[in-house]
């Protein structure tokens, strides 16, 4: 849901960044959204591969180790949805479709990855920060409960979950941002 709805804003990043001097306005504002609800449905899986690689390493090889490990399997994901999103918007391809089949054809399997270092480099930092940062916030809530609380079972609320994953979110996102620009 994130994915899609900071699409657009994703969008203006995007073209941005580009170098060919085309603008918004020479896109057009349905640009913002092409191919918004194909290439947001890759959010999915990439939260999948990420998540349940990070769960399934952590307590064998540390917070840190298994974000990085997280963040590169997401990658396997990400970095199509990624390509086949800055040509969209770039106005390279006109359709999801389009792009796909066009990006296979002429480049192979090997296209859909063609910004894999660059991605690479951006998630990795942003997903170990994150991730060691959300452990820390929530390891120094539990033990500021459990000096008031007595329970065996102390669990953060889904209020304190979600406030301490968006802050670890702005902090990784501030401390990465000039590798995202």
């Amino acid at each position: 849901l994130a994915q899609a709805v900071l699409y657009p804003v994703d969008a203006m990043r995007t073209l941005a960044q580009t170098r060919d001097g085309r603008t918004l306005a020479d896109l057009g504002t349905k640009t913002l959204t092409k191919g918004c609800l194909t290439t947001s449905s890759f959010a999915l899986f990439q939260g999948a591969v990420q998540f349940g690689i990070f769960g399934a390493c952590r307590g064998r090889v540390g917070p840190i180790v298994a974000s990085a490990l997280g963040a590169a399997g997401s990658c396997l994901v990400s970095v199509p949805q990624e390509v086949i999103k800055q040509r969209l918007v770039t106005g390279v391809y006109s359709s999801f479709r389009s792009a796909v089949k066009t990006i296979y054809q002429q480049e192979g399997i090997t296209g859909f990855y063609s910004s894999w270092k660059p991605t690479m480099t951006r998630n990795v930092p942003f997903v170990i920060i994150t991730f060691t940062t959300q452990d820390f916030f929530k390891r120094k809530r539990l033990q500021s409960k459990a000096t008031i609380q007595s329970d065996e079972k102390l669990e953060l609320s889904f209020t304190e979950n979600i406030a301490f994953g968006v802050l670890s979110a702005l902090v990784a996102g501030i401390v990465t941002n000039p590798e995202d620009v």
